[in-house]
Formats: C-alpha cells, sequence, structure tokens
C-alpha cells in the first residue's frame, strides 16, 4: 500500500506528538510501523530527528522490546531519559544504550532492577560525549569506579546508591562540576581527599556543587577542601610530579597548607600567585633540592567549590555525616564562599 509523503508525516508525527510533552509511547509507534512499509520507512525517518527520548512506565515487556528496537535509530538523540521506566528498565538494555554515541544527558532514576554489570555495559559502550548521568535511587550500581570511563563526564548524581565507596570515586571525582553522593553511606573522607588532590594536570578540582549529605565525611574531609595543597614543580630539565608540603601533616588525612607567609586560605579560598615563587621544603624545613637547582611550589589550590549540601543532625534517623560544628565553623571560616545548604 503506497501512501502519500505528506500523510505518512502526519501519522508518525502525530505518534511522536507525545515526545514534546511527556513520554513516547513506543508500542504504538511500532505498531503503526507494522502497517506497511511506507509508515515504516517514514517512522524510522522520524526517529533518526528525535533529539530527547522519554520512555513510559507501562506494558513493561512491549516497551523493553520497542527501546531495545528502537536505540539503533537514534542517531541524533541527545537525552535519554529514563525515569518513569523504573518498573521494566534492567540491565539487558545498557548495551544497547551504550551504543547510542550521541548521548550527553541519560537518567535511570530509581531504575532498581540495574546491577553492576549493567553499569559496567553502559561504560564500556560509545557514551564518549555523555556529560550527565543520574542514577539516582537505582540500588546496586557498584562502588562507581568504572564511572571513570566515561571521558566528557561532568555531572553525575548517585544520590542513595549505597554500594558507591568514596575511595572508587576519589580518582576522577576532580573532572567533575556537580557530584551528588547524597545518602552513599560508603562514601567518607577519602572523597574529599580526591578533590583537594585537583586534576592529574595539577589543576584544582573543578567541582562547584558537592552533596556528601548522609554520608560518613568528617571533619578531615571538610579541611581537605578548605585548606590549599601545594604542586611541587621540579627545576627546569626535571620531571615535574605530584608532592603535597609538608607529607607529614597528610597522617590525620587533612589537607595540608604551604609554608609560612605563603598565602592566606581564608581569603579567596586560599588562593595566592605568589607561591609560585616560593621554595618548595621537605619535612625538617630545608629547601628540596633538584639536580638543577632548587624546586619550586605552583599553587596553592583548592577546590572550586561554590555550594556544599549536608545533612542537619536534628530530626534526622540516619547517619548524617561524621563532621563537628567545630570543623564545619572553621571550614566557613576558611570558605566563606562556598554557599552551605541543609537537608
Amino acid at each position: 500500500m503506497d501512501l502519500p509523503d505528506a500523510l505518512l508525516h502526519y501519522i508518525t508525527n502525530q505518534v511522536l506528538l507525545t515526545n514534546r510533552t511527556g513520554c513516547l509511547d513506543l508500542p504504538s509507534l511500532f505498531c503503526a510501523a507494522s502497517t506497511c512499509r511506507a509508515l515504516r520507512r517514514g517512522v524510522h525517518a522520524s526517529l533518526e530527528h528525535v533529539g530527547k527520548l522519554t520512555m513510559a512506565s507501562e506494558g513493561r515487556g512491549a516497551c523493553a522490546a520497542a527501546l531495545a528496537a528502537v536505540l539503533p535509530l537514534l542517531v541524533r538523540c541527545r537525552a535519554l531519559d529514563l525515569r518513569s521506566a523504573f518498573r521494566w528498565m534492567g540491565p539487558g538494555a545498557c548495551g544497547g544504550i551504550a551504543g547510542v554515541g550521541t548521548l550527553t544527558a541519560l537518567h535511570l532514576d530509581n531504575c532498581t532492577q540495574l546491577t553492576p554489570a549493567g553499569v559496567t555495559a553502559l561504560c564500556h559502550g560509545r557514551l564518549d560525549h555523555l556529560t550527565h548521568l543520574s542514577l539516582r535511587s537505582a540500588g546496586d550500581v557498584g562502588d562507581g569506579s568504572v564511572l571513570s570511563r566515561l571521558p566528557a563526564l561532568t555531572s553525575l548524581d548517585l544520590t542513595w546508591c549505597r554500594s558507591v565507596q568514596g575511595r572508587a570515586l576519589a580518582p576522577f571525582a576532580a573532572r567533575l562540576k556537580s557530584l551528588w553522593v547524597h545518602g552513599c553511606e560508603l562514601v567518607d573522607d577519602t572523597l574529599c581527599l580526591g578533590l583537594a588532590a585537583g586534576c592529574p594536570d595539577g589543576s584544582p578540582a573543578r567541582t562547584e556543587l558537592l552533596d556528601v549529605a548522609f554520608t560518613r565525611v568528617g571533619d578531615a574531609g571538610l579541611m581537605a577542601m578548605a585548606l590549599p595543597r601545594f604542586r611541587v614543580v621540579p627545576p627546569r630539565g626535571e620531571h615535574e610530579g605530584l608532592a603535597l608540603q609538608p607529607p607529614h601533616a597528610q597522617a590525620d588525612g587533612a589537607a595540608v597548607a604551604g609554608p609560612a607567609g605563603v598565602g592566606d586560605a581564608s581569603s579567596g579560598g586560599g588562593r595566592d600567585a605568589g607561591a609560585e615563587a616560593a621554595g618548595a621544603r621537605d619535612v625538617n624545613g630545608s629547601t628540596l633540592q633538584g639536580t638543577n637547582g632548587p624546586a619550586r611550589l605552583r599553587g596553592p589550590a583548592v577546590p572550586r567549590l561554590r555550594q556544599l549540601k549536608l545533612a542537619g543532625g536534628t530530626f534526622n534517623l540516619w547517619l548524617t555525616g561524621t563532621w563537628t560544628e567545630a570543623g564545619l565553623g572553621e571550614f566557613q571560616r576558611l570558605r566563606p564562599e562556598v554557599a552551605i545548604t541543609y537537608f
């Protein structure tokens, strides 16, 4: 059966219309596509122009099969929202989602059927442009270390993902602009130390929003994000490496400030370009010497925090954190530019 192109476009646009205001009814879409070859071509052509796809929760089996069939056709899709599909969204669909290389945002909130294997499949696919990933309340998603394989990721929501661990996030957390680990009880000061260490290139952590409410973050973690850490720059011609000055000050897990007179941590988050010219010293206060002369300190630098979310201790049944009022007060004194929000 041959239908005019105008009629085909009208039919497919009407079926796709729900995507503009809510969820896309994929089973109905594929039912229309099975009517005739011409309509199937029209449906496929329309799907190629879909930029954002939001799935419904009804028809578990039908929706799962329809999603698997439609994913290869989403050649321009940049946002995939499966928050309403929590009843049927499981690890089996992760492989198909991982093949949509154009995605920049992926929402899998409340998809409790996800498994660590499913999350691993997501991270080993083609999601090289994914900047935002939300696994809010998705249950057991693993410790989070595999998420470091998403190279463009800058926004990560792991709220109430209780299997996530701070030591697994610490190596790559510094490149995230927004990080939510609200309710992740295995997240502790290790995450804050990772942020304080900065990015691999020596620049400070890019994190501007950090939610550590209902975690085990304590005073040591807060101080790590408040006091500057220095990068040792060896003399010209020698290998540049990371070193924290003074190293003996890290025994309690806290971040460290530089030599006396270098910068003021209470002013502008502790940033002072004058530290560049200061000499790097060892634990005894002696200047660190290289083959070609004395080493220098580059820094200081602290995470670029603008908003910190914590849990208040009043009327909360869950662990709200291990920080104290005194520790938080000192953090606020050192980082007055950081807005603190309580839950």
